[in-house]
């Protein structure tokens, strides 16, 4: 059985990763990020925390559609028994965390998302006296190509 674990690497800010998140990320062998240019890579690499990433995949496709099954495909194949971990801003609106449920190479394998905060949050709790409107959503921009 193969394992996954998705963390919430949230905005960057270091003090908004919860101790589930901290610890996986402390203690995955290994830790691959979506992006290198996310802001909490330059705080993991001050705790010497070894991480990489699939900035290389970004200029070898020419859609999100097959980045994100990239990603997956690649993380189903390094995936083992032992696990990695695979940070994202927001698990909840990431393409490639979708494609990993898509992709997964048998049902017994698992992904599991550690609860964490999402990208939204810091930014809407700044804002939310300024919303006139209390019926709000947020929304991946790529859900509104399928939007009504």
């Amino acid at each position: 059985m193969k394992q996954i674990t998705v963390v919430s690497l949230s905005s960057g800010d270091p003090d908004l990763l919860n101790r589930l998140t901290l610890n996986a990320l402390k203690t995955a062998c290994p830790l691959i990020l979506r992006t290198d240019h996310h802001p909490i890579s330059a705080w993991l690499r001050q705790q010497e925390i070894a991480y990489r990433s699939f900035d290389s995949l970004y200029d070898q496709t020419e859609d999100f559609d097959t980045l994100h099954r990239m990603m997956a495909e690649s993380l189903w194949q390094e995936a083992g028994d032992s696990g990695l971990v695979y940070g994202v801003p927001d698990p909840l609106s990431d393409g490639s965390v979708r494609q990993l449920f898509s992709c997964r190479p048998s049902p017994e394998d698992r992904v599991e998302i550690l609860p964490g905060i999402g990208i939204t949050a810091p930014y809407l709790s700044r804002c939310r006296g300024a919303l006139r409107d209390p019926d709000w959503r947020t929304a991946a921009a790529s859900s509104l190509f399928s939007a009504d």
